[in-house]
Parts: C-alpha cells; structure tokens; sequence
C-alpha cells in the first residue's frame, strides 16, 4: 500500500512537472495566482474568472431542455414569475453555449489547453441554476461528469438525469417517466412518476415514494449491494439496478404533486 502511495506520488509530481514545463516552453502564464469569487488557485495558462450569464425565457418558446455540463453542480427548481431562467458561470477556458430551437439546448465546452490548479474553498458562484415554471410538462435531460444534481419542486413530461460521479438528489417532484443513472455517485430521490429507472454501479439509492408497497410493480437487482425488498407487485413500475450499491425504500402514504 505505501509503495503504491510513494509511486502514484511521483507519477503526480511528474505530470504537474511536464505540465509547467510545456506551458513555459510555450509562453503560457504559470504566475496567475488569485483569489478570487472564494477561491485561492493557482492557474495555468488561463483566466478561470467566472462572469455569470443570465437568460429569462417565456414559458412557451421550448418543447424540451437539455443541459450537458462537467464539473459544475447543477440547481434545477421551480420559478417563482412563470418564466424559464438560467444562470450559468462562464469562463475563459470552460465556456457554456447556448442553442435555441423548439430544445433549449445548454453544453460545455472546454477550449483546450492544459489547466493546473489548486480549489481549496468552493465558491457559491459556480453552480448553474435552472428554473422552470411550475406545472411545465417539457422533456428535461441533464448530463453532467462531476457535478452534484439538486432537482426540486419542478414536474415534467420526461425527465433524464446522468453523471459520472456526481450525487443525485431529487424532491418534490413529479414526471410522467423518471430515469436516473450514475456510475459511482449516490441518489436520493422522492417524486411522484408513472415509471420509473433508476441505474448506479457503486453508488447507493435512497426512494421515498408515495403510497404504499402495494401501488408499485417493483424489480430491484443488485451485485453484491443490500436491498431489503422483494421483486413484484402491481402498479407504477420501478426498476431499481446496481452493482455493488446498497437499495433502500421508503413508502410515505400519499399521493406527491410539485
């Protein structure tokens, strides 16, 4: 175990080396340190200010949203004034465009280079932030690599959330289909559905369901993760799938609206 630390050290020591040294070569700025918006870094190459943009929609204007990010966590929840808004924190390097058609279209890019540094407070100002009017029935899909999902108080017609490694956290929400997938992050979902996916391979999944154990037609598989309820039954299907996560259930009685 120490020789691996000692060897997965120096193979790290190596790669910031070669990093800094090319950027050198290359003219790149290895001296940009700040402090900025919370966060102490040490950058290489690029400015990593965050100027946030700002969009507001009419209700109407989009069938459907889709959202493709990295590393930022992702707020999604209802407005308050019936409209659509965004906030995004665009970058130099890790910039957002933003495509409307009958799909609101939000994705990440990276424009290249090879960035080095050092996070050591989490600043409030890098999350994006979605909302949607309340009783909005679009198809909704968010895909991010990193980034943690907060979805709250909204409904949709479908609804797709996927990460890599991030959590997934759902509340007070309804959809007509509800498919959820993460590799190694955990999901804690509560909401109403007419069907429902849920998909980790590490990562544990907490349901909080309404009504009983009755009104579900449940199918639960799991590798070597615990899960304590039986397949079958009757009702709205949940399709629950990990590997080595763990699978827990909660039925709270009643019927959820957002």
């Amino acid at each position: 175990m120490k020789k691996s630390l000692i060897i997965g050290a120096a193979l790290m020591a190596a790669g910031i080396a070669i990093a800094l040294a090319g950027f050198a070569l290359s003219g790149g700025d290895v001296t940009a340190l700040n402090a900025e918006n919370g966060i102490f870094r040490m950058a290489v190459g690029h400015d990593d200010t965050i100027n946030r943009e700002e969009r507001s929609y009419a209700s109407d204007e989009f069938t459907a949203i889709s959202f493709e990010g990295i590393s930022d966590d992702v707020v999604v929840t209802a407005s308050d004034d019936g409209l659509i808004h965004i906030s995004l924190p665009q970058r130099e390097r890790v910039h957002y465009d933003i495509t409307e058609g009958k799909t609101l279209d939000i994705a990440c890019s990276d424009r290249g280079g090879v960035r080095f540094g050092f996070n050591f407070v989490v600043a409030d100002d890098e999350d994006v932030r979605i909302s949607l009017p309340a009783g909005s029935q679009y198809d909704v899909e968010i895909d991010t690599v990193s980034g943690d999902l907060d979805v709250s108080r909204i409904s949709a017609k479908a609804l797709y959330i996927g990460t890599v490694s991030g959590d997934i956290k759902v509340r007070a929400l309804s959809a007509e289909t509800l498919d959820m997938e993460t590799t190694s992050g955990d999901i804690d979902l509560t909401a109403s559905a007419g069907a429902y996916r849920l998909s980790t391979t590490s990562g544990d999944v907490e349901l909080h369901l309404p009504g009983d154990r009755d009104d579900y037609e449940i199918d639960v598989s799991t590798v070597s993760g615990e899960c304590g309820m039986k397949d079958g039954g009757s009702g709205t299907k949940v399709s629950v799938d990990t590997v080595s996560g763990d699978i827990d259930f909660e039925f709270f009685g009643r019927s959820y609206a957002a």
